[in-house]
């Protein structure tokens, strides 16, 4: 008495319990991005700004950076404003173009993005602790393949719409 029967349920009729588990690691990793980007007075979408800074080198215009980070230019704006006045990022009239800003980390920007790659990779590090290479690709090459799945039944949705 007290036990429950536990219903065996086909493998193949729902997988959504996977699907909770991707959103779950998803949204624990990004809280611990977040209490971290916080402690260092960064709001949601700064990292994202200070990393392609870094990538993509000195002077970068704010159109660029739009497109590299995909965020919207009001977003953009309203960003570089913030990291601006904490000192994280410079900008400069186009010595070429008086329309453009160009945008470039300080040193302090620099420091940023250098200690926020540390902690980052520890918390990846964290993350697959226990896991061999082997098993960190097979993850990798499947949800990949999950992916490529899923922006195919989006394809078809609009396929069928446009018909």
């Amino acid at each position: 008495m007290g036990k429950r029967s536990k219903a065996k349920k086909d493998p193949g009729s729902n997988h959504m319990d996977i699907f909770i588990g991707c959103f779950s690691v998803s949204m624990k990793h990004r809280t611990a991005l977040t209490k971290y980007s916080e402690e260092h007075g960064l709001q949601k979408g700064q990292h994202r700004l200070l990393f392609a800074l870094a990538h993509m080198g000195e002077g970068v215009c704010q159109r660029d950076l739009a497109e590299k980070t995909k965020l919207t230019p009001s977003a953009i704006a309203i960003n570089l404003k913030k990291l601006e006045k904490m000192g994280a990022v410079e900008k400069k009239i186009s010595e070429t173009d008086n329309r453009y800003n160009m945008i470039s980390l300080t040193p302090k920007g620099e420091k940023i993005v250098k200690e926020s790659e540390e902690i980052f990779k520890k918390i990846d590090e964290m993350s697959f602790q226990g896991f061999s290479e082997a098993e960190i690709k097979q993850l990798r090459d499947l949800l990949a393949r999950v992916e490529k799945n899923m922006e195919s039944i989006h394809f078809e949705e609009r396929k069928e719409k446009d018909s």
